[in-house]
């Protein structure tokens, strides 16, 4: 549950008072905030619209067995005995509107130094109950999203750098609970606790593959990446099929600034490095065999459960080189190789296009030409090897980085 917009407290918020122990107050904040994470931020009594339904209503009882949120349909009997009612999941909800005034002081205009965002992804579209990062007093502390505003949104779809104070999302900080508004331009990302841990554990069992004798297998690779926790990636809008709003996709090494042209390394690679370790052991003897030379990139993209639209990778220089695994049947990679990368992705002869297993063998690819994945059953993973276009512009500390985690 959230706080309420008239910033009263819910008495199922476990807010600990001043005369709490502080590792009691820890501990009810942890647990507060993850609660806040798996209902999508909402408490019950809200207004909300549900995505693709154009319904409006409002929020029920929390559907613990279900994990869902009870939405009383509008226009519908007056009691919820006899309303219309909707089992609806959190992330299907958006608040109808806020309420109430942000009127927290903001945080004094100090100017972040650019390394605190390196290897960190800003946040792009922020909605209640994300868990993120927020530059409070000095430092960056986890924190829960409660409200966004409208300018908000309207700074976060432009350019989070140019976010402004109007620009303001309230948020209420895990340690101590306390509640405050910021602009958009001093918050990052933080992944959910469940995926961290997921993540290391995919780390812990790479590096027990990279310790045995011999060649990292196929069968290595796919194991380790059973255990890899995906989040939902709303940023990769160009590969997200038509009517879905996000797909299971990660990148490790280096990616374009979404801020400038410059290129940032990804946090998933700061922070779980045994993973692109991995992944270049296993790559690397491959390309020399099939090759005859090793295969250059500077970072590596990992897709699970779903089939890519039609797309052009316009920011990536040099060949693509893809690997499907897993227990699937069809998932072909879908290629026009004689794409001129000018043509709108519509007025391509779609019909022309090669059909490439990619589950067998690695194949190679220009990415800036355009390619899909065909339609599939079953577990499938990709894995896709590239190079970053902005790699010209890296500090020579970033590619000493890149090189320690298996770039080549």
């Amino acid at each position: 549950q959230v706080l309420a917009s008239d910033h009263s407290e819910p008495s199922a918020n476990p807010i600990a008072s001043g005369s709490a122990s502080e590792g009691l107050a820890m501990g009810r904040a942890e647990e507060w905030a993850r609660r806040t994470v798996l209902q999508g931020g909402f408490t019950t009594g809200q207004r909300v619209t549900l995505s693709g339904l154009g319904a409006s209503g409002t929020l029920g009882a929390w559907l613990e067995e279900q994990g869902r949120w009870e939405v009383i349909i509008d226009g519908c009997a007056a009691t919820a005995t006899t309303a219309e009612t909707l089992a609806a999941r959190a992330e299907d909800l958006r608040l109808e509107a806020f309420s109430g005034d942000v009127a927290e002081d903001l945080l004094s205009d100090e100017k972040i130094d650019d390394n605190a965002w390196r290897g960190r992804q800003a946040v792009a579209n922020p909605t209640v109950g994300d868990l993120v990062q927020v530059h409070h007093s000095g430092s960056w502390v986890d924190a829960v999203v409660v409200e966004v505003g409208a300018a908000a949104v309207a700074a976060a779809e432009a350019a989070v750098a140019s976010a402004s104070a109007a620009a303001t999302v309230r948020v209420v900080l895990v340690d101590g609970c306390k509640e405050v508004a910021l602009p958009l331009s001093r918050m990052r990302r933080k992944e959910n606790y469940l995926a961290h841990q997921r993540r290391l554990e995919a780390c812990a069992l790479a590096r027990m593959k990279m310790q045995k004798k011999g060649r990292i297998t196929d069968e290595d690779v796919l194991e380790v990446l059973r255990v890899w926790a995906f989040t939902p990636n709303p940023v990769r809008r160009n590969v997200i099929p038509k009517g879905e709003r996000w797909v299971y996709s990660d990148t490790l090494g280096l990616v374009r600034s979404r801020c400038s042209s410059a290129c940032v390394e990804t946090r998933l690679a700061a922070v779980y490095p045994d993973m692109m370790r991995l992944l270049s052991r296993w790559v690397t003897p491959r390309c020399s065999k099939l090759f005859g030379c090793s295969f250059p990139f500077t970072s590596i993209n990992l897709n699970f459960a779903y089939g890519a639209r039609l797309h052009r990778d316009r920011h990536n220089v040099g060949p693509s080189l893809l690997r499907a695994l897993g227990d699937f049947e069809g998932g072909a990679l879908g290629y026009l190789p004689d794409d001129d990368k000018k043509l709108p992705l519509e007025a391509l002869p779609f019909e022309k296009r090669v059909k490439i297993d990619t589950r067998s063998e690695f194949r190679l690819i220009d990415g800036q030409r355009a390619h899909c994945v065909e339609d599939f059953t079953g577990e499938r993973f990709s894995i896709v090897f590239f190079c970053c276009g902005s790699y010209p512009r890296a500090s020579a500390s970033l590619r000493r980085s890149l090189v320690r985690a298996g770039a080549v």
